[in-house]
């Protein structure tokens, strides 16, 4: 059973408050056919719990929308570019257009230390790296999230070292996996 917790995310900021829904909808590794295995991993909870629905659109890119699928025309959200996670950076990201809003993207999430070095640093709360250790001492998973908007060529052309600067801090997502009915007595 997980359960997932936004921590960290100041409203107070110009945060736009669907980018927090949109990276949850975008930033992964959930395909079509990897939602229909039985396998659980974070990046299908994270999927599940954003609510949304992925097909293969006709230009092959994904697409994601909201609600189910009856409602195809109010929020659509397509993938441009996928830079899936990778052990060494310990971050996963992508470049998405969101159709609605008329806009282009970049969203990563990932190991919070790396995540908080691509952000600007006044979009950082303070206390942040003390409330992921915290979070990480009671046995929680944490990543951070940022994003930023693109205006030059939507992305498809930047170098990732480019995307991940001057990002926006959206907050943490706090992963807590608690133990099966009678697996105590198990172990």
């Amino acid at each position: 059973n997980s359960e997932i917790q936004l921590s960290g995310i100041d409203t107070s900021t110009d945060i736009a408050e669907g980018d927090i829904q949109y990276l949850m909808a975008t930033c992964h590794s959930v395909t079509p056919e990897s939602m229909k295995s039985k396998e659980h991993t974070i990046d299908k909870e994270l999927f599940r719990v954003a609510e949304w629905d992925m097909v293969e659109g006709e230009d092959g890119n994904l697409k994601v929308y909201s609600g189910k699928l009856d409602n195809l025309g109010e929020f659509k959200i397509s993938f441009l570019r996928r830079f899936p996670f990778h052990s060494d950076k310990r971050t996963q990201s992508v470049v998405a257009e969101i159709e609605h809003e008329n806009r282009v993207a970049y969203y990563i999430n990932g190991m919070p230390q790396r995540v908080i070095e691509c952000c600007k640093p006044k979009t950082v709360p303070p206390f942040t790296l003390q409330r992921i250790q915290a979070f990480t001492k009671q046995g929680y998973i944490v990543t951070a999230m940022a994003y930023k908007n693109l205006k030059e060529d939507k992305g498809r052309h930047k170098d990732l070292k480019d995307l991940q600067k001057d990002l926006v801090f959206l907050g943490l997502l706090v992963f807590g996996d608690t133990l099966a009915d009678g697996a105590k007595e198990v172990i």
